[in-house]
């Protein structure tokens, strides 16, 4: 599995590598190993965005892990892009933390699902490690990024 990440989506404060071990422990827990994370800067996307096309053909991955559908927002609307990598690769997409999307567009900007029932707010999920993810090695060396 491989991971896929647009820095200039995480929360304040939040860095990728950290994102990079709660992703290395979401692919744990659906059965996968995470070989490498992806990340797009804001002045190289879509760079990383087709390396990770190219990775996930060449080793035949069989998913990719995302920490939200908005960081799919590379190209174009997230549910239509999620459905293209999954053509397009044979592999399946896997949310972290899926957050509702409406149509084309984020359903709320403030990254907030708007079931009232929710009980964690999407965005603690990505930006709060929390005491159970300190634990596991955070080393940045499975990120792959372009500069």
């Amino acid at each position: 599995m491989f991971g896929y990440l647009r820095v200039q989506r995480l929360a304040a404060g939040t860095t990728p590598g950290a994102i990079s071990a709660q992703l290395a422990e979401y692919a744990h827990s659906e059965g996968y190993s995470l070989a490498g994370v992806f990340l797009d800067q804001a002045h190289t996307s879509p760079a990383a965005f087709d390396a990770l096309i190219e990775a996930v053909k060449r080793y035949d991955a069989r998913a990719i892990a995302i920490p939200t559908l908005e960081h799919l927002a590379v190209l174009g609307a997230p549910p239509p892009l999620r459905e293209f990598l999954q053509r397009s690769t044979g592999a399946q997409v896997l949310v972290m933390d899926p957050e509702p999307v409406a149509g084309s567009s984020m359903s709320r900007r403030d990254g907030r699902a708007d079931d009232a029932s929710a009980s964690v707010p999407p965005h603690q999920l990505i930006a709060g490690a929390g005491p159970s993810r300190s634990s596991r090695g955070s080393s940045d060396s499975g990120v792959r990024g372009v500069q």
